[in-house]
Order: structure tokens, then sequence, then C-alpha cells
């Protein structure tokens, strides 16, 4: 009877047991990464930059604040990050991650991919205070149907879930950096 009582007991210690703070919430972390996807399916640049962490959109404005210094006519600035590119002075930085996206994602026929893609949450995987959420995007480009999978990874910030850049975008500033012979810098992944 005594076994009984102490393995009833352990059952409620592991089933009631609480889960660490990023495995807890994570469903709702899966389902900011499935909103800031269709933000960008809208092109609601200004949305999808709300969403981002504040470190990953500090990275973006280093990456102006570096194009402007290097070009002072401001023109490559401006081409990117439009008019938050010609003066970055009073600008946040979610409006220049805004700006950032506008220009990225209508460049070379995105914009028709963007309106097309879907996102769906698979899963997810709970590292430290980040979780990464496993996603299948769907979308069309030039009339061909394009699935894939793809990881988001998100961190809490003021109570709330917050994208991190994808390792390609810190890749491609990292390799700007590296080209303008700028530190590289931290990276929030």
């Amino acid at each position: 009877m005594g076994r009984i009582r102490f393995l009833a007991f352990l059952s409620i210690l592991v089933v009631g047991a609480p889960l660490p703070l990023a495995a807890q919430d994570a469903g709702e972390a899966e389902n900011t990464s499935v909103e800031y996807a269709r933000h960008l399916s809208a092109s609601d640049w200004d949305a999808a930059a709300a969403m981002m962490h504040p470190e990953a959109l500090g990275q973006i404005r280093t990456l102006a604040e570096l194009l402007t210094e290097m070009d002072p006519s401001g023109q490559a600035a401006s081409m990117i990050f439009g008019s938050a590119g010609a003066s970055l002075e009073g600008e946040s930085d979610t409006e220049v991650f805004a700006a950032f996206l506008a220009f990225a994602m209508t460049q070379a026929g995105l914009a028709e991919a963007m309106a097309s893609m879907r996102q769906d949450a698979v899963g997810h995987v709970a590292e430290g205070d980040t979780v990464h959420v496993v996603s299948r995007t769907h979308m069309s480009f030039e009339g061909l149907s394009v699935s894939q999978m793809n990881v988001s990874s998100l961190v809490r910030h003021e109570g709330a879930w917050r994208m991190l850049l994808t390792g390609e975008i810190e890749a491609f500033l990292l390799g700007l950096r590296q080209q303008l012979g700028v530190d590289s810098g931290p990276s929030v992944n």
C-alpha cells in the first residue's frame, strides 16, 4: 500500500510540475510567428516590424547608419530604407525596420510570392529563454507553388514574444559589415 501511495505522489509531482517558462507558453510563440507571417503576406510592414525584438531592430538600424556613413550622398540608404534612410533622426528603430522590409520584400518580384504566403506552425523547440518555431510556409511564385520548412526564433520582451532576425539576415548583415570593414557587433540569436 505504501508503494502505491508513493507512485501516486510521484505521478502528481511529475504531472503537476511547472514547465520551464519558454515551454509553458510556446504555443503563444507559435501564434506570434504565424501572425508575423500574416503581416508580411499583407505587406503590413509596420505591424511586422512592431513584432520584432528591440535588439533585432537595432541591428537593422546599425546597417542603415553604416550605409549613411559610407555614402554621404544618402542614395544607398534612401534606396534601401526609403525616407527613413535619408535621415535617421526622428525615425524609430521600428520605422527603419519597416522601411527595410518594404524594400526587401518588393525586390525581384517577391511581392507576388509574399502576397500568397501562408504559414502553418508545426511545432517548437525551447532553448533557454528562446523558442524556435518550426513552420511550413506555402507560397506561389510565377505560377509555381512552393512549400518550405522554416525556423523562426523568438524571445520574450516586456511580456510578449518578439521575433529575432533569421540566420540568413544575420549572415547578410555580418557579410556587409565585413565588406565595409566594420566590427561585426553582437548577435541576438
